[in-house]
């Protein structure tokens, strides 16, 4: 059996006060296999840019203008050379050091998919319309494919 490479994207946009401690703490978690970096930095008007373009092991694609996480992710993948996705939000929401344990369903092939939940725990620093939306198509999600999503926008992919 080949070995697995991980690629973890990180979507950026305006994060000079967090962007350095996502890569410094990405960079460290061992996920037990190769992994590739990619930063997308989204039309960025702060210092991130300058500060991503600081680090070594990375590889940086920048959009010249916002077009928003989702294009930004779409920019990631089309670079990406891993067989498990991992999109790792810059904003320190969820932590690094959570990858390995998501990533075990992935590759002993028990899933094709697996998501994080924000709200297994205390649901902080999300307002109340984002964090009832959520939740109503989480809960949505769980009646239409018969599964326990709690945090359908949240979540660790594999390539399929």
């Amino acid at each position: 059996m080949e070995e697995l490479k991980i690629t973890v994207l990180i979507p950026c946009y305006n994060e000079e006060n967090n962007i350095l401690e996502i890569i410094d703490l990405v960079k460290k978690v061992d996920l037990g296999y190769p992994k590739e970096i990619i930063v997308i930095d989204d039309g960025s008007e702060d210092s991130s840019v300058d500060k991503i373009k600081t680090q070594t092991g990375i590889k940086l694609l920048q959009h010249e203008k916002n077009l928003g996480k989702g294009k930004a992710i779409q920019t990631g993948l089309s670079h990406a050379t891993g067989d498990i996705i991992v999109i790792q939000d810059a904003d320190l929401e969820y932590f690094p050091n959570d990858i390995p344990r998501l990533l075990e369903p992935l590759i002993k092939g028990q899933a094709d998919a697996v998501y994080g939940s924000r709200f297994l725990g205390v649901a902080d620093g999300m307002s109340f319309s984002h964090n009832f939306g959520n939740r109503l198509l989480s809960w949505a999600a769980r009646l239409l494919f018969k599964n326990s999503i709690t945090d359908i926008m949240t979540g660790y992919k594999k390539h399929l």
